[in-house]
């Protein structure tokens, strides 16, 4: 086994670890919850960036590309963020 492979099974995101050791039973305690399952999850966390001009400048979707990536893990690429995916069941023109 790899070492890129060992560090992939051991991760996890700082904002988990910080609600399952921190805010989850603070949260309990505030909310006088009896059990830990009450306890409202996260379970998405999505991100939104306006990139109208990208449509008149290219170099405009590159650079939210690279903001993106330093939040996140690096995106698939350019065409995956550009090419719409839509449904088998929709007919040919929308």
């Amino acid at each position: 086994m790899s070492a890129t492979a060992t560090e992939a099974e051991t991760y996890t995101p700082r904002l988990k670890d910080l609600y399952e050791k921190e805010l989850r039973a603070r949260l309990q305690d505030e909310l006088g919850l009896s059990s830990v399952m009450q306890v409202p999850r996260v379970t998405k966390i999505t991100l939104n960036m306006g990139v109208g001009e990208a449509k008149t400048e290219a170099k405009a979707l590159d650079a939210a590309m690279d903001e993106l990536s330093t939040i996140t893990r690096p995106s698939e690429g350019r065409a995956s963020m550009t090419r719409p995916c839509f449904p088998r069941s929709l007919p040919d023109r929308i």
